[in-house]
């Protein structure tokens, strides 16, 4: 899964350093990404650092912050509206519709299509778009600032 333009990319980084690239990798594309050996792998940590750091870093538990970063994309292609919630499944990282409903809910506390009506009704500006509970989990996490 490690590229020669990523070596390249965190060649003299610190393991700070190399999960922050890997942060950044991970939220511009969720989907290939199976597992917390395989994030420690590709960022050159053990999996013990890994989650410490991106904990640190995110706030987020490495599976938590894959999670959102799948949920995250999702909404977005739901916003779209081009392809049909199993597609955005696939192509989002999750197993299949089920597992991305379970993401929602745990993320957003809504499903898939609670959502695309939030959406539509917060396009129309109706009162209903207020009441979205996890609205906001569909940004990227903050960091949260660390001392150094």
């Amino acid at each position: 899964m490690r590229s020669d333009t990523w070596l390249i990319e965190t060649a003299g980084r610190s393991a700070r350093g190399r999960v922050r690239a890997l942060i950044q990798r991970v939220a511009a594309d969720p989907a290939p990404w199976p597992g917390v050996r395989q994030l420690a792998d590709f960022a050159a940590v053990t999996p013990r650092t890994l989650s410490r750091l991106l904990v640190r870093e995110t706030g987020l538990s490495p599976a938590r912050f894959v999670e959102r970063a799948r949920v995250r994309l999702a909404c977005a292609l739901l916003d779209e509206g081009a392809w049909p919630v199993s597609a955005i499944a696939r192509r989002a990282g999750f197993r299949n519709d089920e597992r991305m409903r379970c993401a929602f809910v745990r993320v957003l506390g809504m499903n898939p299509r609670a959502y695309l009506t939030a959406a539509a009704a917060r396009c129309a500006g109706t009162a209903a778009a207020l009441s979205i509970p996890g609205a906001s989990a569909c940004a990227p996490p903050r960091p949260t600032p660390t001392p150094r």
